[in-house]
């Protein structure tokens, strides 16, 4: 659930022009485990 919800975060910040590395910078700051974030999907 948690690894669905991720990938719809960084595909929707992808699209809305985000960088990768400001999506994935966001997240764990956020507090997010760093192997969720790195494993997010780049769709």
């Amino acid at each position: 659930m948690a690894d669905q919800i991720l990938d719809e975060f960084v595909k929707d910040a992808l699209a809305s022009g985000s960088s990768r590395q400001e999506i994935v910078s966001a997240l764990k700051d956020a507090g997010w485990p760093a192997d969720q974030v790195d494993n997010a999907k780049e769709e």
